[in-house]
This record gives structure tokens, sequence and C-alpha cells, in this order.
């Protein structure tokens, strides 16, 4: 008995400890791509690949339209019979068929660079598809607490092709034609791993998803708008309406830096996900917030040393790419910021999502877009760190909101004084450790250091916390 006890302790331990590992193989694969790009083509060519990819990433936010959560809180409900995936699909073609003549006639019409450019159009709208369907069944994945398998489909398989293309390109001197057709490779390489999705999950059309269902679904697309689209946006805005390639590519590469804290983080969430599902079927509201502020503490481990990083030293991580991008520092410093609020004030949308008060959410995303739409206008005098702005003051504000609203659900306050003094305990302890590196002239000698110190600082994190089981605990976590 208790060997067996010990067996399934273990599968669960390593379980939990794959997601990192696919998640960090996955981070390089996506990092190095986009880092030979954005080295070898400049910021203005860079900056004009994403601005693409970002119209195709917000449309096919539209088209998911809230599903991806809806799945990942209804897998494991038994209610549905199996029939899960053929009622979200069914809902997804609708969606396909209403939204896609629309989306095509703005973008045919009225997008900067795709005026009356018909292939381009199509091919964004394709590419936008493919990926809403990738996502899909990735969410499925998650959901039934394989996410593992989650990150292996939605992104080790995709970056892992990208990497592989990027560098044969480069390898060949083509490195131009591959940047010229860089959304009909993402269309051949999503579009397989969509037909393998559809193959494997969509068996026949369902329309029997209830009211209540719809509702929330739509309730869920709040949660799409608060946490994708106003980045995207910011990307889309910058090439559509100050036609700016160089800061665009500025951008792009402050959010792809960004984005490798979702090694860690983007786990972590991902994991508690279906837990805060459960927990509230259970009616464990203890257990909940005891979640929220393990989450929240270990995900402040490895982002405050990170954000103490780009902050203080912003010149040095862009140089990384280019002295084409070095022009512009305060901009990754303003998103670093706006990523640090998001992040250290713990995932309280992920609570109200799967928890059955996604109508927050709904609200939520309504207020960051209204908020985000507002400060547009209001610093659309500095082309150069307008939107940078406009998304820093949308992000304060929407989450000093949720963090409200969870508090006045659940009837106590998501953070504890003990989880905050430990955060700022550590901040202290990061940025004496971090800081006084900038001062190192010789960049590689600089880099290495930084490296090392910066591994060392995240270990000593769980240590030098008020709370030594963390990281214990969160290799327990299973749904």
């Amino acid at each position: 008995m208790e060997q067996k006890k010990a067996a399934k302790h273990k599968s669960e331990k390593f379980k939990n400890i794959l997601p990192f590992i696919f998640s960090i193989i996955s981070a390089f694969f996506g990092f190095g791509f986009n880092f030979v790009l954005a080295r070898f083509l400049g910021s203005s060519v860079y900056g004009d690949l994403q601005y693409l990819v970002s119209i195709a990433t917000t449309f096919s936010s539209f088209f998911v339209f809230g599903l991806s959560y809806f799945v990942i809180r209804e897998a494991k409900n038994s209610v549905h019979n199996g029939q899960l995936m053929d009622k979200v699909f069914t809902f997804f073609f609708f969606l396909l068929a209403f939204l896609t003549p629309i989306l095509f006639y703005i973008l045919y019409n009225y997008t900067t660079g795709l005026e009356n450019n018909l292939n381009l159009s199509l091919l964004i709208l394709a590419v936008a598809i493919v990926m809403s369907v990738n996502t899909l069944g990735a969410s499925y994945y998650q959901g039934i607490g394989k996410y593992h398998e989650s990150i292996f489909i939605e992104n080790i398989l995709p970056k892992l092709a990208m990497f592989v293309l990027t560098f044969v390109f480069l390898g060949f001197g083509k490195l131009v034609y591959f940047s010229e057709n860089y959304l009909l490779y993402y269309l051949v390489i999503y579009g397989l791993i969509a037909i393998f999705i559809l193959r494997k999950f969509f068996h026949k059309l369902s329309l029997t998803l209830t009211k209540k269902e719809y509702l929330s679904i739509s309730f869920f697309f709040g949660v799409t708008i608060t946490y994708s689209l106003t980045t995207n946006l910011t990307k889309i805005f910058q090439g559509a309406f100050f036609n700016n390639s160089q800061v665009l590519g500025v951008i792009s590469v402050s959010l792809s830096m960004l984005q490798l804290l979702s090694v860690v983080t983007g786990v972590v969430n991902n994991l508690t996900k279906p837990l805060y599902a459960k927990l509230k079927r259970e009616g464990d509201i203890s257990g909940l917030i005891d979640i929220y502020r393990l989450s929240t503490r270990v995900n402040s481990y490895v982002c405050i040393p990170f954000y103490i990083f780009l902050i203080t030293q912003s010149e040095n991580f862009l140089l990384f790419f280019g002295s084409s991008y070095t022009i512009y520092p305060l901009i990754l410093i303003i998103l670093t910021t706006q990523s640090a609020v998001n992040e250290l004030s713990g995932p309280t949308g992920t609570m109200l999502s799967m928890t059955g008060n996604e109508k927050y959410e709904l609200l939520n995303g309504a207020i960051k877009l209204g908020v985000f739409s507002i400060c547009c206008f209001i610093f659309s005098y500095d082309p150069i760190y307008g939107l940078c702005n406009a998304l820093l003051v949308s992000e304060i504000i929407v989450n000093l909101t949720k963090y409200i609203e969870v508090w006045a659900i659940f009837k106590r306050s998501p953070m504890n004084v003990k989880t905050i003094f430990g955060m700022l305990l550590i901040c202290l302890f990061d940025f004496l450790a971090i800081f006084f590196l900038r001062y190192i002239s010789n960049y590689w000698l600089w880099f290495v250091i930084s490296l090392v110190v910066g591994l060392a600082v995240i270990c000593a994190n769980f240590i030098v916390g008020l709370h030594k089981n963390d990281f214990k605990k969160i290799m327990k976590i299973g749904v």
C-alpha cells in the first residue's frame, strides 16, 4: 500500500515537472527563431512581420470567443457525456461563418498595408482559423489534466517547425525569402496540427449547448479581451496608425522577452486553472485563496529578478537583438512595468473565470478595452510611447478592479500580509544583487555574469522568502 502511494506521488510530481520542461523547450524554440529574425532582418522588417502575425492572433481571439476557457473548465464535467468538443466545434463553425466575412471586409478595405490585397487578407484569416483550432485542442488537454500534452501541441510542435525552417533559410542565405512568405509557413504548420485535432476530437455537429452555457461562453470572451486582445492591438495600432515599423520592432522584441516568463508563470497559472474549478465545486473557499497565494508567490520568485533586470538594464537586453533596437529603451521599461502589474497582483482573473464568476471577466474585458481605447486617444500625441503608456494604464485599472472583485466575492483579501511582506523582502534582496551589474562595461562579461546571478537569485528566492515549502507545494498540485 505504501509503495503504491509512493509511486503515485512520484508520478504526480513528474507530471507537474513535465510542463516546466516542455515550456522551457518551447521557449527555446520560440525565442530562437524570433531572435534570428529580429537580429538579421532588423527592427523595421521584423516589425512588419509582427504586425501581420498580431492581426492573425487578434482575429483568432475573436474566432475562439472564450471557448478555450469554457473547454478547460468543462473538460472533466461528466454532464457532457464525451460530447463536449463536438458541441464546442459546432459553435466554433457557426462563429466562423458569421465573423469571417466581417473580418475580411475590414482587412481588405480598411487595414493599413492590406488594402485591396486579396491574397494576404485571405492568408491572415486562414492562419487565424487554424490557430483557433489549435487553441481549442490544447485547451481540452489542459482541462483533463494533461497540460504537458497541451504545451506540446500548441507550442512545441509549431515553434520547433518554425525554428528549423528559420535556420534552414538562414543557412542557405534566403532569410528574406522566408520573411516574405512567413504567414504561408504559419498556415502550413498550424494547418497540419489543426487537421489532427479535428480528426481526433470532432465527430459530428451538435447543437446541445444550453442557454446557460452559451451565456457562460460569452462571458469568457471577456477573459480573452482582458488577457490577449489589448496586447496584440498595441502592435496593430502602432503599425496601422503610426506606421512606424522600427518602433513596432522594439515593442515586439520587448514583448518577446517578457513572454519568456511564461516558462514558469504560464505553467503555474495553467496548472491551477482546473484546480480552481474543482475547489469551487467542493465549496473549499480557503483552498481557493491558498492556491491563489501560492501561485502568486511562486511566480514572483521568477518574475521579480527578471523585471529588475529589464528595468535597470534595458539597453543591454535590447542590444542583444541588434543596435537598431536600442533607440527606444523606455519602451521595454514601460512594457515590463505593465507585465509586473499583471503578474504580481496575482491570478485574480483566473479565479473569477474558473469559479463561475466569468461574467465579471466580461465586464473587466470591457473596462480594459475601454480604458485602453481612451488612453490611446489621450496619448496619441506621442507616436513612440503613447500606445505602451495606454497599455500600462489599462493594466493598472483592470487589475485593481479584479482584485476588488475577488475580495468582495470571496469575503477575504486575496493577499495576506505575510505574502505581501515576503514579496517585498524578495524585491529588496534581488535589487541589491542585480542593480550594480549595470556598471559592467564589457557586454559579454555582463551577459555571462548576469545569467549566472539571475539563475542564482531565482533559486535563492525560494529560500529567502517567508514560505519555505512553496516549491514542494506547487509540485504536488493535481486535479
